[in-house]
């Protein structure tokens, strides 16, 4: 399922105003039929599940590596997969509202690649089943920078600044730690006052300082 998000919509595919009718076309084009109904009937199971919007997004963002946000032209997710879903169908001619294609722009994403101190501790530290690494979020940071070497704690610092400095958003942002840099850890419900993604990471870079200079 990731490789026909990854493919189709790929970052560099998406410049000079190319319509994503044509993406879906074209990879319909170079796959066998066979790829292509399955790749519609993965679509269609995704949209069976009924999750959320907001999970819908996560999942197609960030792990299934999608590099267009239909959000960018106000479309919602649910009604943009199963237009997908219709185009890989040959179906979906009809289904097409004016404008609701063009003027595509890539999404704007870090490098996840240079990212590999955050990745690390999300991943391994934050994943599934992180209590077992501490109750809280805080105890689990600190038993990182106590129990990873001195390089890993600074690459992590490295890291969050480089991420910050972006200045993405708090969605992107989400899509970004939930999807791609494989944390199972969601901030908003353990941590009081509505803290944003942003705030959840500038506290574990304050942590991981304090505790490794300590």
């Amino acid at each position: 399922m990731t490789a026909f998000f990854r493919t189709c919509f790929a970052p560099h595919r998406l410049t000079g105003g190319i319509c994503a009718v044509d993406l879906v076309r074209s990879w319909a084009r170079h796959h066998t039929p066979a790829d292509v109904a399955r790749a519609a009937d993965q679509v269609e199971a995704m949209l069976a599940t009924g999750v959320s919007e907001d999970a819908l997004r996560v999942w197609v963002l960030g792990a299934a590596g999608c590099g267009y946000d239909p959000g960018l032209q106000g479309m919602g997710m649910v009604q943009w997969l199963a237009m997908v879903r219709d185009l890989l169908l040959g179906q979906s001619d009809w289904a097409l509202p004016p404008g609701a294609w063009e003027a595509l722009r890539p999404w704007p994403q870090p490098e996840t690649g240079r990212l590999e101190g955050l990745r690390h501790l999300l991943g391994a530290w934050f994943g599934p089943g992180w209590k077992r690494h501490g109750a809280t979020f805080e105890a689990v940071v600190e038993r990182f920078t106590a129990t990873e070497a001195p390089e890993r704690v600074t690459a992590l610092v490295d890291d969050l600044d480089e991420l910050l400095a972006m200045n993405l958003g708090e969605e992107r942002l989400r899509i970004l730690v939930l999807g791609r840099l494989g944390s199972s850890y969601d901030p908003r419900p353990d941590l009081p006052g509505g803290h944003t993604m942003a705030q959840w990471l500038r506290a574990v870079r304050g942590i991981a300082i304090s505790h490794s200079f300590a």
